[in-house]
């Protein structure tokens, strides 16, 4: 309610990762109208299908992207250098991957209970990827809960992330907020209870899967050293190289997904050529001994500091890293908020199947104020069919853009019209595909749909740009970025011209040879210091004060403008020596006539002032009213005199007057625009509140013609009579629905009708005219 009314200004970085739904929301804080309900919004445009042209139209009216691409010329970004470190596993380590795998797809274990199947399987196959250490700590979690249920000893479902990933709480963390959001807004027909999954457990079955664990654990410990692990150093080794080549420091931050994997590469990393050159960073929760230390140390050195723990401690490990440690090992929690860049080398030892997860990880180095380009390392272990194709298609999402724009810029705009992460689809392959040839047929599938959107879009953009962009138009858009820095617009200019007349006995303008510069000396008002000024936003003087026309100077200096009094004088234009050209007034060189400068205020939509400037030549002939206002960007020397004759003033009043009321026309068409806009809107709002009702009717019949098939395949009466308390609640609630769909009918072109009235009164204006000034011009 804070926001009501409230004019809003949002500015993100990450609108959105890979699903649609994400948008609804923050189109919703912008404009509560802007959609219906969250189911209907999903039914539109997120599910298969969905009217993404439409919905791009409708998010077009209040969002708008800047891209890397439209700063460069202005702001210096260093480049990135991808490398692969490809690796072959072991016979062993391929063996112990295909057989966890196969029991992560039977969907009769008791390890994982049914309602949190997809979140732990999807949790192992990240650990499975990550090392063998994780792997053998995770299945030996698994064995402990397993051998819990053996002993009688009540599991309940909602412990099981926690028993199995209690200490790796990173891991979870990153994959349950996306999941969760995924999950938000799914339709739910009634207050239904899923069935119970509590189940009687058979002896022999648990004896065999705790064997099949136990079988699967020993061999994974019998691995040790993976073959993952040994290449890290290797593609340190080429990282340095790199380094060394661009004038780098020699400084890498290694991503992995879990703090298992984390703390195992510490110690190897350590015992291996970087003793006491390491650190980690995790998320919140218990802290290394390590960790704990180099705080201790980051409070004795920093006895200002009041954060509080949690974010001294951060600060504690990244000053840690940029000053003595030579490679962060980080989880997901480390590619979140911190800036790392002075370091160079990001190592995704785990690669995230989100490609918007890499690109924030990269984003912790490769950001503005980055001095040095950034080496980016990505494992790929080349004799697993699923992780190649896995590392194929997060090449393809960020290929979407490369070539055209960049593949940084853009990499927000990959979505999934399905409404699916990326990540939840690459779960379902691994988890429904059991044979090299059906992984292989699932992934070409969804390669291809990806190569569609791309090439789509591809074309789309080429068509844009050939049709809105000739020669001649980019030849005249190759400026000089040197001089655009310093330059001012219309707006800055004439206040500075103002600000030498309205200060020139209290201040030294030109200071050290800056035209943008002054040094005031006599401050007119006692909140204004004295000292010097500054209108340039780059590289600013040291020790300007900044001067614009809201702060306290630039406001005294616009009031003491307007106050002053105007006398009629001729004013001769000097033209000739004006620094730049301008050749409609160039043409009127030697001429001379009378111009009137008046103010018009609207009030309608908005509130807005115009400045009209009209004139017309000593024969009475009338000037276009934009080249009478080119005439006060010129220098001029005043002199005294009279006012104009009877018709030359008669031709000024009606110029002024005509000009007024085209100008007031023209915001009443504009007006009129936004109003067509408004009333789009509101219909499109309209439609999308039926449609969400008539969803939940259609959820319903669909609910009640699934109940009316059990009931019918009930063998007894016992079995029935659930169902047809069911069947007698669902058909209840379809009623509701039904009679709720002509109320929201009612309501929604109730409320059309009250908006589109006070806009229509808004847009009744309210105008009033004043003569600033006249003067006699000439041109010399």
């Amino acid at each position: 309610w804070a926001l009501e009314g409230r004019r809003k200004l949002l500015l993100t970085a990450t609108p959105l990762q890979n699903s649609l739904t994400e948008l609804y929301g923050i189109a919703t804080l912008i404009d509560p109208d802007a959609f219906g309900d969250l189911p209907s919004f999903r039914s539109r445009y997120a599910n298969a299908g969905g009217d993404l042209e439409g919905l791009k139209t409708r998010l077009s009216e209040f969002s708008w992207r800047t891209l890397r691409r439209d700063v460069e010329p202005f702001v210096k970004y260093t480049k990135r250098f991808p490398l692969t470190e490809s690796f072959e596993c072991t016979d062993l380590e391929k063996s112990v991957y295909d057989d966890v795998s196969e029991y992560l797809q039977d969907e009769d274990t008791y390890a994982f209970p049914k309602s949190q199947r997809a979140m732990l399987t999807l949790l192992v196959r990240k650990v499975l990827a990550s090392s063998s250490v994780a792997l053998a700590g995770t299945l030996e979690r698994i064995l402990a809960r397993l051998r819990q249920l053996q002993r009688g000893l009540p599991s309940p479902e909602d412990s099981a992330i926690e028993s199995i990933f209690g200490d790796d709480p990173d891991l979870v963390d990153e994959l349950e907020e996306e999941l969760e959001e995924e999950d938000a807004g799914e339709d739910s027909p009634s207050d239904e209870t899923a069935p119970s999954e509590t189940e009687r457990i058979d002896p022999e079955r648990l004896r065999a899967e705790i064997a099949r664990v136990e079988d699967l654990e020993r061999r994974v410990r019998s691995i040790g050293t993976d073959r993952k692990t040994h290449h890290l150093l290797l593609a340190l080794a080429k990282g340095w190289e790199r380094l060394r080549e661009i004038g780098a420091a020699e400084k890498a931050v290694v991503f992995t997904e879990s703090r298992r994997t984390m703390a195992f590469l510490r110690d190897y990393l350590e015992a291996n050529g970087y003793a006491g050159k390491v650190v980690c960073f995790s998320g919140g929760g218990r802290s290394d001994p390590a960790a704990e230390e180099i705080y201790r140390r980051y409070r004795e050195a920093h006895p200002d500091d009041t954060a509080s723990k949690a974010v001294a401690m951060r600060h504690a490990l990244v000053e840690h890293f940029r000053g003595d440690a030579q490679i962060m090992i980080a989880t997901e929690a480390g590619a979140e908020g911190i800036n790392l860049q002075f370091c160079s080398m990001v190592v995704n030892y785990d690669l995230p199947w989100n490609p918007q997860r890499v690109e924030q990880r990269i984003g912790r180095c490769h950001r503005y104020g980055q001095k040095c380009d950034v080496v980016v390392v990505n494992f790929l272990n080349t004799r697993n069919a699923a992780d190649v194709r896995v590392y194929e298609l997060l090449e393809q999402k960020f290929r979407l853009f490369e070539g055209l724009f960049g593949a940084s810029n853009d990499i927000l705009g990959v979505v999934d019209a399905s409404g699916k992460s990326f990540e939840r689809q690459i779960h379902e392959i691994l988890q429904s595909c059991r044979t090299p040839a059906e992984i292989a047929a699932a992934f070409d599938a969804l390669q291809e749909s990806l190569r569609r959107e791309i090439d789509e879009r591809m074309e789309k953009t080429k068509r844009d740009i050939l049709e809105h962009l000739d020669e001649d138009v980019r030849k005249r858009l190759k400026i000089d970025y040197g001089e655009a820095k310093a330059f001012l617009s219309d707006g800055e200019r004439r206040f500075l011209a103002l600000s030498r007349q309205v200060l020139a006995t209290r201040a030294r303008f030109d200071e050290g040879g800056d035209a943008l510069s002054f040094r005031l000396l006599s401050p007119p008002a006692p909140d204004v210091p004295a000292g010097l000024y500054t209108l340039r936003r780059a590289s600013p003087p040291p020790g300007a004060i900044p001067y614009r026309p809201n702060t306290a100077l630039g406001e005294w200096a616009v009031s003491a403008a307007k106050a002053l009094e105007v006398p009629m004088a001729e004013l001769a234009f000097d033209v000739t020596h004006h620094a730049g050209r301008i050749s409609v007034v160039e043409a009127l060189k030697g001429r001379s006539g009378f111009l009137r400068a008046d103010v018009l205020r609207l009030k309608s939509l908005d509130a807005q002032d115009f400045v009209l400037v009209s004139a017309v030549t000593d024969d009475g002939k009338a000037l276009d009213p934009e080249v009478a206002a080119r005439f006060l960007d010129l220098d001029a020397a005043a002199a005294p005199s009279s006012e104009p004759p009877k018709p030359l003033a008669d031709a000024l009043a009606a110029n002024a007057a005509q000009y007024a009321s085209a100008t007031a026309h023209a915001v009443g068409e504009a007006n009129n625009a936004r109003f067509r806009e408004a009333t789009e809107r509101l219909a499109r709002w309209s439609e999308d509140q039926i449609a969400a009702a008539a969803h939940r009717i259609e959820t319903l019949r669909s609910r009640q013609l699934e109940v009316e098939r059990a009931i019918r395949q009930a063998r007894t009466l016992d079995e029935q009579e659930p169902l047809q308390r069911e069947f007698d609640k669902v058909r209840r609630e379809l009623r509701r629905a039904r009679t709720a769909l002509f109320d929201v009918e009612d309501e929604t072109d109730e409320k059309r009708k009250r908006l589109l009235d006070a806009l229509r009164r808004r847009l009744v204006p309210e105008t009033s005219r004043e003569t600033l000034f006249t003067i006699r011009w000439r041109i010399v």
